[in-house]
């Protein structure tokens, strides 16, 4: 339960507030009163976060949603391999 209640609070308290407060910015600012109260507070928190919270608060989730996207992939590939061996320079390349 604990990943949900993280989770609501980045939506209701944290830097992903600010895409909900974009959304609607020219109306909240211009008319902060049309808003029920609850949600003027909620949304105008929005305005505070900067870009590098909205980041920080995303990459956590987003590697844990790769690695479970990626879980079992190394049992399921019998090898892996690039263009050149390690320590091979590929014929493109030139010193």
């Amino acid at each position: 339960f604990a990943p949900f209640v993280d989770t609501a609070r980045l939506l209701y308290g944290g830097p992903w507030v600010a895409e909900r407060y974009q959304a609607i910015r020219a109306f909240v600012d211009a008319q902060p009163e049309a808003l029920f109260p609850v949600t003027r507070e909620i949304t105008l928190g929005g305005a505070k976060p900067l870009a590098a919270d909205a980041f920080a608060a995303w990459l956590p989730r987003a590697k844990a949603f790769l690695e479970q996207d990626l879980k079992g992939l190394e049992d399921a590939l019998d090898a892996a391999g690039a263009p050149w061996t390690p320590g091979r320079l590929p014929s493109w390349h030139k010193d």
